[in-house]
């Protein structure tokens, strides 16, 4: 089992803690903002791979050389980080096959669990091609300040929808 992690800045890591440390007395199972928030990582990487983008840069990914596209499925060969399919579901839709999603009250797990080494080396490598263009093609990533504030915001509105049954007194 493989499984690729993400240091945030020590800046952003803080506003995290802060956020939900604000949400920890209040809300007791933030299970339900993190389904949210699954589903906005769903959309951005559903337009990664439909751009064929870096979600973190916004960089396009190195193209396939002619080679590479040769060797690939007919109606694929334009399709970077695209073979079967199975990697794009994994992080687009629900209960595919390589996908992690893991939530408990206070944490949640999202991405990719690929007994193949082929997600992380594209996630992950420092490797070049022989033309010199780079072999990584960042797939997965959190985009800073925007999921910070996303995530801020689901669990705002998590509190006052529960402050509005009656289930959480004076903290937004």
């Amino acid at each position: 089992m493989m499984r690729v992690s993400f240091d945030w800045p020590t800046a952003e890591q803080r506003a995290v803690r802060q956020t939900l440390t604000m949400t920890r007395t209040a809300v007791t199972d933030l299970r339900p903002v993190f389904e949210r928030f699954r589903g906005t990582l769903r959309m951005r990487h559903r337009r990664t791979m439909d751009t064929m983008t870096d979600p973190i840069t916004g960089q396009p990914w190195t193209p396939l050389t002619e080679k590479h596209k040769s060797r690939k499925p007919s109606g694929t060969q334009a399709r970077i980080l695209y073979f079967t399919g199975v990697m794009r579901r994994a992080l687009t839709v629900f209960q595919a096959p390589w996908s992690i999603y893991h939530a408990t009250p206070v944490s949640m797990i999202w991405g990719i669990d690929s007994p193949e080494v082929y997600p992380l080396f594209h996630q992950t490598t420092q490797r070049r091609r022989k033309d010199g263009q780079p072999l990584r093609r960042g797939f997965m990533g959190m985009v800073l300040p925007d999921d910070l504030n996303t995530l801020t915001r689901f669990v705002r509105t998590h509190i006052i929808g529960m402050q509005a049954k009656g289930g959480v007194k004076g903290a937004t």
